[in-house]
């Protein structure tokens, strides 16, 4: 492992820390420094040195405020993906004060949202970018919504996680490269043996090759990060958008077999999924893990990138930069196999086409109601195309 010199230790240095919530002493840590040294740099650069430094400034009123519209996205949020949740809008408080909070907030449901712990096997990768687990989510396929994602084995942290209204390969190829533009390209994947995942087993072995196992395949009941990783969306938002489409349902007002329906549900609804999902990874990334001694998986990420910052790991490497990165993404668009197998889920697509006219009355008609009235803005768009065809 390899440390800046202590005397090299940059402002930037110290703040990329404490931009992901580290606290002092593992700033120092991590940066290979003593506490004493890194309490000199702060009075250099004129940072804050008293014993509250730690955390922020924030009055009751405000941090329940705060408690209070994150609870209105995450009905289902536990304690650590409130402190996840509230890192990821920069700020920090004291776990006691979150408790408080919670308790003065919704007290019943607190007890409610406590976890037991499961105990499992242990699970190890060496480095960020070792691997990556991807693997595609089918519980809202009802209602013909897939969700995809992908998370990194050594620091389970959420490298893309998306809803979408189909389940082709070209989708999974898209995400998996963007979210490549962001984290760099992995050493290896792990995927199920779904058609889906073909195009990304293409790309990795373009990229990292044949004879080395760069695509590892299996059930998707043994790909444990990515299994985990799908209870939490399960339980934080899948089940609320379940339950408010069973319950469309059951009022008539929802028919999955019905296509001027399912257009309207995907109009109003794909989006606010994945503004669920947008905010379910800041707080993920973001959370405090019991395992690994608290530290959350964006802390997990940037301490494994340092310490291999001087190692051989093809995957650390490819964080900062990888040569054939580009060629490869361009050429990954032409990797798209041929979907005829059926060791796929199929997606029926709605083939309602819209003209300009239409769309802009459908806008106008969703747009006057409230951006957290869904239902509200279902039933309006439903009126309009059930009073157009």
């Amino acid at each position: 492992m390899c440390f800046p010199h202590r005397y090299d230790v940059t402002l930037s240095q110290i703040r990329s820390q404490r931009n992901i919530h580290r606290n002092w002493s593992d700033t120092a840590r991590v940066l290979g420094i003593s506490r004493q040294t890194l309490y000199r740099r702060r009075i250099q650069f004129q940072m804050r040195s008293d014993t509250n430094s730690n955390f922020d400034n924030i009055s009751d009123s405000e941090l329940d405020q705060t408690v209070r519209d994150i609870l209105r996205i995450s009905p289902n949020a536990g304690e650590r993906i409130l402190i996840g949740a509230l890192r990821g809008r920069g700020i920090r408080v004291q776990r006691e004060r979150l408790r408080m909070s919670i308790g003065r907030i919704d007290p019943i449901s607190r007890t409610l949202r406590r976890s037991r712990a499961i105990v499992r096997r242990v699970y190890s990768v060496a480095c960020p970018n070792e691997v990556w687990h991807i693997d595609g989510n089918h519980k809202l396929i009802r209602w013909r919504f897939v969700i995809h994602g992908g998370i990194d084995g050594h620091s389970r942290l959420i490298t893309y996680l998306h809803c979408s209204t189909d389940n082709t390969s070209a989708t999974v190829l898209w995400l998996f490269q963007e979210a490549t533009h962001q984290y760099g390209i992995p050493s290896r994947v792990r995927c199920d043996m779904g058609l889906e995942n073909r195009s990304v087993a293409r790309f990795m072995i373009g990229v990292r090759g044949t004879d080395r196992s760069s695509v590892i395949t299996g059930l998707s009941v043994h790909n444990q990060r990515v299994e985990r990783l799908w209870c939490e969306v399960n339980r934080r938002v899948n089940s609320v958008f379940r339950e408010r489409f069973y319950t469309l349902e059951g009022d008539g007002m929802l028919d999955p077999m019905n296509e001027l329906d399912m257009f309207c549900l995907h109009f109003v609804y794909l989006n606010a999924i994945n503004e669920a999902f947008a905010e379910f990874i800041v707080q993920y990334n973001n959370h405090p893990l019991r395992t690994a001694h608290n530290q959350s998986p964006i802390q997990l990420w940037h301490s494994g990138t340092l310490a291999s910052f001087w190692s051989e790991a093809i995957g650390a490497c490819s964080i900062l930069s990888d040569d054939k990165a580009d060629e490869q993404r361009s050429n990954g668009r032409n990797c798209e196999a041929e979907e005829t197998s059926d060791n796929s889920v199929r997606v029926p697509q709605t083939p309602l086409q819209l003209s300009n006219d239409q769309i802009v009355l459908l806008n106008n008609a969703v747009m006057q109601l409230s951006e957290h009235d869904l239902r509200g803005r279902y039933t309006a768009a439903r009126n309009v195309l059930h009073g157009l065809f």
